[in-house]
């Protein structure tokens, strides 16, 4: 990993989908929904937008794990520590590891 503005958002994908979340969330639906459900994609984007943001911020979160996992400059409890941080605080852990384990570019 670098430190460019692809991996930055990547990074920060968890902290991304929650502001995300409390922008859109409950309101977005209802102001929307008729005009979205107009077209066959808008309906798909307003059924399933929810499981896709969560689907993809696990997979996120599970390449970031993957990456502390082989890690072999830390020891292995810190390994574990930061896996644990990744999985219950990712919106702060996840962007924390990159900055600081990352290669500048």
């Amino acid at each position: 990993m670098k430190r460019t503005q692809p991996w930055a958002i990547f990074a920060l994908y968890t902290l991304i989908a929650l502001v995300a979340l409390n922008v859109l969330g409950g309101p977005f639906e209802l102001r929307l929904v008729e005009q979205l459900a107009a077209s066959s994609l808008g309906a798909f984007v307003v059924t399933y937008w929810w499981p896709f943001l969560a689907a993809t911020t696990l997979c996120v979160i599970a390449f970031f794990v993957a990456r502390v996992f082989c890690n072999r400059v830390l020891p292995l409890w810190h390994r574990v520590l930061w896996a644990a941080g990744m999985v219950l605080l990712s919106a702060i852990v996840v962007p924390a590891y990159w900055w600081r384990y990352s290669r500048g570019a």
